[in-house]
């Protein structure tokens, strides 16, 4: 695989004040296999503050997301297993354990769906459950074309 498709990408962060959820349509670039592959794009996290973002699946069976620029981190969700990441900010840097929960992929020439969801322990004990849906579309299409 390697082309330039649509992505449409909803976050969902639950903690013990409910959900938070986040949707942004972004132009983006994949490269590798259907198992192996790198989706590229980049995105204002927060406004005045550009971020280049990698996803990054492994074998089916990981995700990295990884993003420099204006904030920059790099997180590893593997379902059953944990790791430690890290959050680069202006103020300073924040540790925090990833435990991965599942990882659904569907992802191919003709775009796909990638889902993984994974919890974030933070050193005070603050817990949230992280969700995050990436639609892939070919580019020209629309979300309402592809996946209704």
């Amino acid at each position: 695989m390697n082309y330039e498709p649509m992505l449409k990408i909803l976050s969902r962060i639950t903690d013990e004040d409910g959900d938070k959820k986040t949707e942004m349509t972004v132009n983006a670039k994949i490269s590798g296999t259907e198992n192996d592959y790198m989706i590229e794009y980049d995105e204002n996290i927060v406004p005045d503050c550009l971020s280049h973002t990698q996803i990054k699946v492994s074998d089916g069976k990981s995700v990295s997301v990884i993003r420099s620029g204006g904030m920059s981190h790099e997180i590893t969700a593997e379902p059953g297993k944990r790791h430690i990441c890290h959050y680069t900010m202006p103020f300073g840097e924040l540790v925090f354990g990833v435990y991965g929960k599942r990882i659904n992929t569907t992802v191919c020439e003709d775009g796909g769906r990638l889902e993984f969801e994974y919890e974030i322990s933070y050193p005070d004990g603050f817990v949230t459950t992280n969700a995050m849906t990436v639609d892939i579309y070919p580019k020209g299409a629309t979300a309402n074309e592809q996946h209704g």
